[in-house]
């Protein structure tokens, strides 16, 4: 499928719904793999993020359909206007997308094992308290995993450093159609990245507000 035709089927899934109704599992990997590949400010919306569903809302005062990405953490608008069929490499470009495939080579092996263990405590009765507040955090929805002593922003800035951006950005599968994920394709760069993380940071549990607010 050429970039139009892609675009022509994306821009028919908002005309399909009604206001206030979502996307499906397939529309949503349709959209994600779209606009990974051709939204020139994907990984800002996302905060790499995973889009979990579009929502379908009124855009106000043009009365006209409008997507909405929605991640376990934020909700905000997105549009296929912008889309560009080949994006230009930019040092800002390349960085987002490495750190998205930064989040992603930690989110299985770190932050997705650590919030079963807290939803499991929490099912059980367990009352866990923030770690930067007397905030009690008894529903896994309020419950968001924070980096501290270096925020995941500054680990990611200097393990560009120490790899080099030119080299990281090579690395990542940027061109594979049908990938709602931004990924390094060489398991030893994610290995690398895992033990810069931890050897660098710490994770601590806190609520939804305090992390937004952070």
């Amino acid at each position: 499928m050429t970039y139009t035709d892609l675009k022509k089927t994306c821009e028919a899934i908002p005309r399909s719904h009604k206001i206030g109704e979502s996307t499906n599992s397939e529309e949503t990997n349709l959209l994600n793999s779209f606009f990974r590949l051709h939204h020139p400010d994907w990984y800002e919306k996302t905060n790499g993020e995973e889009v979990i569903r579009y929502e379908v809302r009124n855009s106000g005062a043009y009365h006209t359909k409008c997507l909405y990405l929605v991640t376990a953490y934020q909700t905000t608008d997105i549009g296929l206007r912008g889309c560009l069929k080949n994006i230009p490499s930019s040092d800002s470009y390349m960085d987002f997308n490495i750190k998205a495939a930064c989040r992603n080579a930690i989110d299985s092996t770190i932050i997705s094992p650590l919030r079963k263990e807290y939803e499991k405590r929490i099912a059980s009765g367990e009352v866990i308290v923030s770690a930067i507040s007397s905030n009690q955090i008894t529903d896994i929805h309020d419950l968001h995993i924070d980096h501290y002593d270096k925020t995941f922003n500054e680990l990611v800035v200097e393990f560009i450093n120490q790899e080099g951006r030119e080299y990281l950005f090579s690395k990542i599968n940027i061109g594979e159609q049908n990938s709602p994920h931004t990924r390094f394709v060489d398991s030893e760069i994610d290995a690398r990245f895992v033990l810069f993380h931890n050897a660098n940071t710490h994770l601590r549990a806190i609520t939804k507000k305090e992390n937004l607010s952070l």
